[in-house]
């Protein structure tokens, strides 16, 4: 790797001036300037350049800000000594200041400054000239003078980062490259940090590498429209002929001025331009729990009109995902011959990631790709070493050091960092040192008995008590067993409510299974000391455990202070496989996150198998195979060819002192018995009647959790596409940990209370009662099955020839979803009609007039909800806790939680229980 990166530093730009990046970024980024170069130039393939790193840590930043330089340098030497070329009477920039060229003769430049100072410019200025925006007003001269003196006295960063050593000043508005970053959804404002903290040359990053101009930093590709020819291109027309026949759908007809708005818009400017996309997200807020239909048009959104310059030089995409999501807006960027560079990490923590990498190589045939494995960084691990050995450090009066660089002989500030891009370097050293030693131990009963017992309770699902007993007591109890020392009264407490539960149902259950059970509680009584040696042990892992009792406790039992694992952890001690470990994460996030260097764990023959399986399944979905563009000449040593590769680099890091071949557990089997906290929840505890929806689960930080259901929306924190924190609206499939959720009550009665204070709009709430009573009604009258009650009212509906769509999945949103307001008219005259109420055509009109009074409240309130949401956390100093808002007089309490991870796994739940901060 040494003399690879030796040989891409003569010929690339690898480091800013006097800054440095560590040795894994300037490896990367030569490879990827070498293949930009071999794209452009038509020798080799054009397919995206993915590499795997450890962890990414704005790495995809700093190698865009790396390749960016390389293309400033480009783009200064394709502009010359001569410039750009202008016309007479066009305004200009130079040195920051405007003035516009009144003649232009045998070559010679004239400018005029306010005042009609006019002089010749000197034809070494001319590479200083860029354009100006022809509305500017011109500046004095004596402006001009002063700047030029202070341009010649201060270089602008970019002059010093491509000549350090000579007194070239370098006109940064003249340099075009771009670079198009995709972040990732929930990363766009981390990358903004950096470019606003990080310092070069007394400048911040921002200033030299100015987003939005030179970088274009996006969460993903959605924006970019594509070549009319493709077969991708999602259609603006296409789009807008979807609104144009919303209008003129019943079901739309509730936000029929803003789509008209919308339309009319598009045909103005003939075009999605940004204005378009905000009333249209607004659109969506408002109105999304109102009229589902709305995701069809979202489904079809394009975004707004984003033409591809000839200036982009590459895209750096920091979400792999999007080689997925947007296939042929990647085909179509490489059949420009712009290279699509890709960054991913080693960060497989849950069951679905496993089979990413083999997925992704399914779906994306060609991609080059190199994995950042162990033997490539161990070849440059002495380098970081090496930087600034032996410097001699001086200092300002201010009492902050430096010292000069050898190269430049400029004075650079001393920081304890000696890389841009150390966070990034520091993990992949981490990585590099890691070792893990699984130590296993001399079992007892339970190590065999515990998994058989988790395989026999996941199946009895007629006994809901005995399992989420079982959840809360003694699954608990047996974790803190194996894990600790010895037993204590906390842990007896649990058993003997278990076994209070399990005596309830014993003679009801197959005798194997209740024979393992009473075996497993008279083990778990008796316990006394755990053949594992934890005694002699420091750095131990110790979580805390709530339970129902009040008994919370650690395990280990006896530790009284919690250990978590950190970024900043040197050495993990596990006393077994943790408790939790599914929702957690704390042992493969100590591998695969924290990268910490010593973990030890230790267990017994079982547990030992479990554990090691568990961690070797997702280190190996962490490689794959090198493959590299033809002219980028990495050692064939270094390169991962083969499964033995993979096999050998990952032995010699993991070890197990002593496993049994056969496990008796899987994950799947631990992952269902974490399902058990559920039960009770699936369905419903407030009505005799259910309806069952298909929910993703938000899970808390604190240990609570929220179902919410397919399609439906909560207000949260998050970060918008632009990379700052808004309070809105948000789909569960778009949630990411760190999202804060806010919980208020907002169903009808709610909405009926706050509504007192507006008597016209109190009225309306109560007159809507007529369709909600007249199904209701209908609903009893079938048995309170909506099966009967799709029949009946289908059967009226063809006999009285009206229309609507009473389908069963309509009629429990209307039943039961108090967000609804009202069905349609078409809907609304059936239910009416097969309610025999009279009058109908005055009952409709009256309908249609409530609903627009209780619709514009409704999402009036909603605004007035989020504003003072918003004005409240300006006056937090941190997020954590519930606190209550005061709209309309009426005092609102907002329930708050921090995601910690969400489930996709589509369960079903009763609607009752859905919105609900839970436990």
């Amino acid at each position: 790797m040494i003399d690879l990166l030796n040989k891409l530093s003569k010929e690339y730009y690898l480091q800013l001036g006097d800054y440095k990046f560590s040795p894994i970024t300037k490896l990367t980024t030569g490879m990827s300037l070498e293949y930009c170069k071999l794209v452009k130039e038509q020798k080799c393939l054009k397919k995206p350049f993915l590499f795997c790193l450890p962890e990414k840590k704005a790495a995809a930043l700093w190698a865009s800000i790396s390749i960016l330089t390389n293309y400033y340098l480009e783009d200064y030497v394709n502009i010359g000594d001569e410039g750009i070329a202008f016309q007479e009477g066009e305004k200009v920039m130079i040195y920051g200041c405007v003035a516009q060229i009144v003649r232009i003769q045998n070559g010679k430049y004239f400018l005029k400054f306010k005042g009609n100072a006019v002089f010749q410019l000197n034809d070494k200025l001319k590479n200083q000239l860029s354009r100006a925006n022809q509305s500017r007003a011109l500046n004095l001269h004596s402006r001009y003078t002063q700047k030029r003196k202070e341009a010649k006295k201060n270089r602008n960063p970019i002059s010093k980062i491509l000549y350090p050593k000579d007194e070239v000043f370098i006109n940064q508005r003249n340099l075009k490259s771009k670079i198009l970053i995709v972040a990732g959804r929930g990363q766009v404002k981390k990358f903004h940090h950096y470019l606003d903290t990080v310092e070069i040359y007394g400048e911040k990053l921002q200033k030299v590498f100015p987003e939005g101009e030179n970088l274009i930093i996006t969460p993903d590709l959605k924006r970019f429209k594509i070549d009319e020819n493709s077969d991708s291109a999602i259609s603006e027309a296409r789009f807008v002929e979807i609104l144009e026949k919303a209008l003129n759908k019943e079901s739309f007809y509730k936000a029929k001025i803003e789509i008209n708005e919308l339309v009319d818009m598009y045909r103005i400017h003939n075009q999605i331009t940004q204005e378009f996309d905000q009333l249209f997200s607004d659109l969506k807020e408002n109105y999304i729990e109102i009229i589902p239909q709305l995701k069809i048009l979202d489904d079809n959104y394009p975004g707004p009109t984003e033409n591809l310059h000839d200036h982009i030089r590459a895209v750096v995409l920091n979400d792999v995902s999007q080689l997925i999501d947007y296939p042929n807006t990647v085909k179509y960027f490489l059949k420009k011959s712009i290279p699509v560079i890709v960054f991913s990490d080693r960060h497989v923590i849950n069951t679905q990631d496993i089979g990413f990498y083999k997925s992704l190589f399914q779906e994306t045939e060609d991609l080059f790709q190199l994995n950042w494995n162990k033997k490539k960084l161990s070849t440059i691990k002495e380098l970081g070493s090496e930087v600034l050995e032996d410097v001699d450090l001086y200092e300002y009066d201010d009492g902050t050091s430096y010292y000069i660089d050898p190269t430049s002989g400029n004075e650079i500030p001393w920081t304890e960092d000696v890389f841009i891009d150390q966070q990034l370097w520091d993990q992949a050293m981490r990585y590099e040192d890691q070792v893990i030693n699984i130590e296993s131990y001399k079992g007892c009963t339970l190590d065999t008995l515990a998994p058989r017992l988790v395989k026999q309770v996941r199946v009895l699902e007629e006994f809901e008590v005995l399992q989420k007993s079982f959840y809360r007591n003694f699954f608990p109890a047996l974790y803190a067993l194996k894990n600790s020392q010895s037993s204590n009264e906390s842990v007896r407490k649990l058993i003997n409510a278990f076994r209070c539960d399990f005596e309830m149902v014993v003679d009801h259950l197959p005798t194997d299974v209740s024979q393992d059970f009473l075996k497993a509680i008279a083990e778990a009584d008796k316990f006394s000391v755990n053949s594992k040696d934890l005694k002699s042990e420091v750095d131990v892992f110790s979580i805390g455990i709530p339970t129902d009792l009040g008994e919370n406790f650690t395990i280990p039992l006896g530790f009284e202070e919690i250990n978590l694992p950190n970024e900043q952890s040197e050495r993990i001690v596990f006393t077994g496989y943790p408790y939790d470990e599914f929702r957690s994460n704390h042992l493969i996030n100590s591998v695969n996150k924290y990268f910490i260097p010593e973990i030890k764990l230790k267990c017994w023959p079982n547990e030992a198998s479990l554990t090691y399986n568990y961690l070797r399944r997702r280190i190996e979905a962490g490689y794959f195979n090198d493959i590299l563009p033809e002219g980028i000449d990495l050692n064939e040593d270094l390169r991962i060819e083969s499964e033995d590769d993979i096999e050998s680099e990952i032995n010699h890091f993991l070890s197990c002192s002593n496993k049994t071949a056969f496990v008796d557990q899987s994950e799947d089997d631990i992952a269902q018995i974490h399902q058990f906290k559920y039960k009770g929840f699936l369905t419903s505890q407030e009505s005799s009647t259910t309806w069952k929806v298909k929910c993703d689960v938000l899970n808390f930080e604190n240990g609570d959790f929220m179902f919410l259901s397919r399609g439906s929306t909560i207000l949260c924190l998050s970060e918008d596409l632009h990379g700052k924190m808004k309070v809105y609206k948000k789909n569960a499939d778009l949630f990411l940990p760190g999202d804060v959720v806010f919980r208020y009550i907002k169903d009808r009665t709610a909405y009926l209370e706050i509504s007192k204070k507006d008597p016209e709009v109190g009225k309306s709430y109560k007159e809507l009662d007529i369709w909600k009573n007249a199904l209701n009604d209908l609903y009893s009258k079938q048995g309170h099955s909506t099966k009967y009650l799709e029949s009946f009212l289908i059967q009226h509906r063809d006999e009285h020839k009206l229309k609507g769509n009473p389908v069963h999945t309509n009629l429990e949103r209307w039943l039961f979803d108090e967000e609804i307001i009202s069905p349609d008219e078409d809907n609304l005259r059936l239910i009416l009609s097969a309610a025999e109420v009279s009058k109908i055509e005055e009952r409709l009109a009256v309908l249609d007039k409530a609903y627009k009074i209780a619709t514009a409240h409704r999402i009036s309130l909603s605004t007035r909800i989020k504003k003072e949401i918003s004005k409240e956390l300006s006056r937090k100093a941190e997020m954590n806790g519930d606190f209550k808002i005061n709209v309309d007089g009426e005092s609102i309490e907002v329930e708050t939680r921090i995601i910690a991870s969400v489930d996709r796994n589509g369960i079903q739940v009763d609607y009752h229980n859905t919105r609900k901060i839970l436990c």
